[in-house]
């Protein structure tokens, strides 16, 4: 086997692994997850397992950045960003969020926002790690309401951080609120709540 295809098998099998650890911890959280059930899940070996990660800890960061390049791989191929207006592109982003949140299959929420709830007080690695992505993502929201800000001007004064920030709090206790209930409408109608609040600042007459 060339050393190519060992590449590339050896990344398949890590691949395997991740998934199969994010999959689980989305499930059934971070504590009820053992490294047997992540390599009964990969139909991997245990000896596999331990050839890429020393700990379930280390496992389970990984798996937190794997299932944060995975949701930043999904908005970068979403149709929002095809939108030159920044003002229609953040209404569209929210449409997406709205629709993601409705697919199919059980309500599980979100990785990271679970893992927070779970590890924050006993696990500061992970604690350090979910506030660095939901920070992240705040900050992308920010950046959409400022550029949205810079080319329409508002109708009312706000703080751009502030109110990115307030749409995380939205999205993480809607996914937290509809994991509870089992109900998917929870997140669409926080959105369209938030969309409201957004034509208050923007001035109605420029929404969509």
């Amino acid at each position: 086997m060339s050393k190519t295809a060992v590449k590339e098998q050896s990344s398949e099998t890590k691949r395997k692994l991740l998934d199969a650890a994010m999959g689980l911890m989305i499930r059934q959280g971070f504590t009820a997850t053992t490294v047997d059930h992540i390599c009964a899940e990969a139909k991997l070996t245990k000896g596999s397992f331990f050839h890429y990660f020393k700990s379930k800890d280390e496992a389970g960061l990984e798996a937190l950045e794997h299932y944060c390049a995975r949701q930043q791989a999904m908005f970068a191929r979403a149709e929002f960003n095809k939108s030159s207006d920044p003002l229609e592109r953040l209404y569209e982003f929210l449409d997406f969020i709205a629709q993601a949140g409705c697919g199919p299959g059980q309500v599980q929420g979100c990785l990271i926002g679970n893992l927070t709830q779970e590890l924050a007080n006993t696990h500061p690695q992970f604690r350090a790690c979910c506030a660095e992505k939901l920070n992240g993502f705040a900050g992308h929201i920010q950046t959409m309401l400022r550029e949205a800000g810079a080319k329409h001007g508002t109708k009312a004064a706000f703080d751009p951080e502030s109110v990115a920030t307030l749409f995380v709090s939205l999205m993480q206790g809607s996914l937290l609120l509809a994991k509870a209930r089992q109900d998917k409408s929870v997140l669409a109608e926080n959105v369209a709540h938030f969309r409201a609040y957004l034509d208050t600042l923007f001035g109605k007459s420029k929404r969509r």
